[in-house]
């Protein structure tokens, strides 16, 4: 008690040769953990901060509920010539009995501030194997399990929503930070993650977990029911077995005889249901955005002349499926001139499925004539409320000016195709040459200078140059596994094109779209070295941007994959065969755009 005491004074001494402290007071109370059993131990710490020689708080005793010393702690800090102190009071809890105990609600007073210090609660269990009546019995928990959790029943299309993964384990099985999810559909949903959230000890029955909790964010990209079966990996740390040393040389194990070890958990199947998007009330300038969006327009200049530019900066924010969400069409009929939107930033978080675009349209009003911007509106598919949601931007008020020269063009720059024609500047002197010696006949030559000798002569070099190459091509290709799949990909595309136009042919259009999707897996499979179970309809779409594929040309094999999908997985067979026959004509052509570009 007389060192508690000697190290108070000379931390309130320390504290006050300190600079003053501009930060207000804080004070907080916790015990942590907030779950043990009889024969373990808890802290309750008493943190204050932010001012100068404070009165440290005392815990008043708790009936069954043994406290030790308090233990006091500081720490301090300069920052730009201004200290800081924190002090920590803590006591260590040791429980006589098991229940439920609350610490406070308690009132701290120092310099005459008084700060509300709300109750804590911790739960003492019987020790591990006992009853809750304190009776020994069999302990048939598992160590560790886990559970898949989704915030709804069911999804729609296009949204990004949670799925959360939970695993549970008996405190003394150590588990560290990390998982890896098996087993998931190959196609129709893209989970992004996971990434670890923090989480609290449970009590389940007499027992007392530890949580890891995990999120991952989760795209639907078609509509149907997907059962998740999946098997969990988790990096648990084990013990190795010690091996009995041999000989001299056989050192025993520095690290501690310590691995990781992943173990598989297998979580409760569920079903995820993703319902397709509603079909009534959908607003004419939807294109696919579901979320929670705003919108906003910046227009500038406002005042003008005719002919001249004005720049409309379009600013769309929310969460969803921002990655794919496409700035709005302005309508202004004859009295602008319009042209392509382009995209000028984005800000996009894909843990947090949420971030920003910000797009820019430019347009020239045509005449004075021009009063406004026409509003434009932004509409997107609310998942919460189930419900399409339009927002309204304008119309803009303008002030357009007659224009005081000729109307204002976008010059184009011509490159003179002509070439310059070569001026003759005088005559060559031809000189005459001396008489030779000998005169001869050109087939007086002999025989082996004849070129079909030398050509004779030629072909084993060349045949064995060709062999040479062609070797050295196939074992480069049996090395390069990515190249040799590359170059077969337009081949293996062909088997699935003729099984589209077979099917097409006889009115199957299920089979029309199976060949459709294997001929379209087959040959981005292989131009980008993916395995069946890698491809995906996102993974082609961003390495074909980023190739630099046309965005037309992108678009059309999106809705491709897009009819694939919902064929494959929802059943659906409304698809029309003219449809069809369209897609398998501009297939080619589509495949033939991908063979252009470096994947």
């Amino acid at each position: 008690m007389k060192r508690c005491i000697h190290s108070l004074i000379w931390m309130m001494t320390l504290a006050a040769a300190l600079p003053a402290v501009t930060r207000a007071m804080s004070v907080q109370f916790d015990v942590n953990p907030k779950i043990i059993r009889i024969g373990e131990r808890a802290t309750a710490n008493f943190t204050v901060e932010g001012i100068q020689n404070p009165s440290l708080p005392q815990l008043p005793p708790i009936d069954g509920i043994q406290m030790g010393q308090p233990h006091t702690s500081t720490s301090m800090s300069i920052v730009n010539g201004r200290g800081s102190t924190t002090y920590t009071v803590s006591y260590a809890l040791v429980p006589l009995r098991a229940g439920d105990f609350t610490f406070g609600p308690y009132k701290y007073q120092s310099n005459g501030q008084v700060l509300d210090l709300p109750a804590v609660e911790l739960k003492v269990l019987p020790p591990r194997g006992a009853s809750e009546n304190g009776q020994q019995g069999a302990d048939n928990a598992p160590t560790i399990f886990a559970k898949i959790e989704t915030g709804r029943d069911a999804y729609f299309n296009q949204e990004v929503f949670d799925i959360l993964f939970e695993v549970y384990y008996q405190r003394g099985l150590n588990v560290r930070s990390g998982l890896e999810i098996m087993n998931l559909p190959e196609s129709g949903l893209i989970l992004e993650g996971p990434v670890e959230l923090q989480a609290n000890p449970v009590q389940i029955g007499n027992n007392i977990y530890d949580v890891h909790r995990y999120r991952c964010k989760t795209h639907a990209l078609t509509a149907g029911t997907f059962p998740l079966d999946l098997v969990l990996h988790v990096p648990v740390e084990i013990q190795r077995e010690q091996q009995r040393r041999r000989g001299f040389f056989d050192f025993p194990d520095m690290f501690g005889g310590r691995e990781l070890q992943k173990v598989s958990v297998v979580p409760e199947p569920i079903d995820l249901v993703i319902k397709p998007l509603p079909t009534t009330n959908v607003p004419p300038g939807f294109s696919g955005a579901v979320g929670i969006f705003t919108f906003d327009i910046e227009v500038k200049p406002r005042e003008l002349q005719a002919g001249e530019p004005i720049t409309i900066a379009m600013n769309i924010s929310g969460s969803g499926n921002i990655e794919n969400v496409v700035a709005p069409t302005f309508e202004a009929g004859d009295l602008f001139k319009t042209y392509d939107t382009r995209l000028l930033n984005d800000r996009i978080d894909r843990q947090q499925a949420r971030g920003t675009k910000i797009f820019e349209q430019v347009v020239i009003p045509r005449s004075d004539a021009v009063k406004e911007l026409p509003p434009m509106t932004f509409s997107y598919f609310n998942p919460v409320r189930a419900v399409y949601e339009t927002i309204r931007r304008g119309p803009v008020p303008l002030v357009v000016h007659p224009s005081s020269s000729s109307p204002a063009q976008l010059l184009q720059a011509h490159v003179n195709g002509t070439k310059d024609q070569a001026q003759i500047l005088g005559m060559d002197i031809s000189y005459l040459q001396p008489e030779p010696r000998e005169w001869r006949r050109l087939s007086d030559r002999p025989w082996y200078v004849e070129p079909g000798v030398l050509a004779a002569q030629a072909l084993p070099v060349l045949g064995l140059l060709a062999l040479f190459l062609t070797r050295q091509r196939k074992e480069g290709l049996k090395r390069d596994v990515a190249k040799a799949r590359r170059l077969r990909a337009p081949r293996s595309a062909a088997a699935g094109l003729r099984k589209a136009t077979e099917a097409l042919r006889q009115n199957d259009a299920p089979g029309c779209v199976d060949g459709l999707w294997d001929a379209l897996a087959s040959y981005y499979g292989d131009r980008l070295n993916l395995s069946p179970g890698e491809i995906s309809p996102t993974l082609v779409l961003q390495a074909l941007e980023k190739g630099g594929m046309d965005e037309g040309q992108r678009r059309e094999l999106s809705t491709i994959f897009s009819l694939c999908d919902e064929v494959r997985f929802s059943g659906a067979t409304s698809t029309d065969a003219a449809t069809l026959q369209n897609m398998l004509k501009n297939i080619p052509a589509l495949l033939k755009a991908s063979e252009k570009i470096r994947l």
